[in-house]
């Protein structure tokens, strides 16, 4: 008898164990930005055309990081960026051949040709075309790049 209890305790623990697992499973996917590549987000934005918001980094940057794991895991932020653009993490020093425009290219040249990078972290802000574009350089707080996705979107309404 006391066996049976113990299994059925152990049982219980494993099944309540696997529901809070999937649970806060599920809650992190919605905490985290939708990132696509560029070939990506170049293919869904001629059928679903959106804005494009490019985080280019660097992998040794500390402040790369940290707008990471604060501005960019912030729900507010999260979900603007998943609602309005078209969101790809770009490294600044990769040198693997990706298409851009029908041309191939780096994210290097992109980076520094096209963007005109002179700092890690930098913002990158593009219409669904992916024609015009404004970075903004630096860190940025919750607060300021909520404002930056919000105002960039509402001045370029047209696509």
């Amino acid at each position: 008898m006391k066996t049976k209890k113990i299994i059925g305790l152990g049982i219980f623990l494993l099944i309540t164990a696997y529901i809070v697992f999937i649970v806060k499973g599920g809650t992190e996917e919605k905490d985290k930005i939708n990132w696509v590549t560029l070939e990506e987000a170049q293919e869904l934005s001629a059928k679903a055309p959106k804005k494009i918001f490019i985080d280019v980094y660097a992998q040794w940057c500390t402040y790369c990081k940290k707008m990471d794991k604060e501005a960019l895991r912030n729900p507010k932020v999260v979900d603007y960026i998943n609602a309005n653009y078209y969101a790809i993490k770009m490294d600044g020093e990769d040198t693997k051949k990706v298409m851009f425009k029908g041309k191939k290219t780096t994210y290097q040249d992109i980076v520094f040709d096209l963007f005109k990078v002179k700092a890690y972290p930098t913002l990158v802000f593009m219409d669904s075309g992916f024609n015009t574009h404004v970075s903004s350089e630096g860190y940025h707080s919750t607060d300021k790049l909520d404002f930056i996705l919000r105002d960039f979107n509402e001045k370029n309404r047209v696509n």
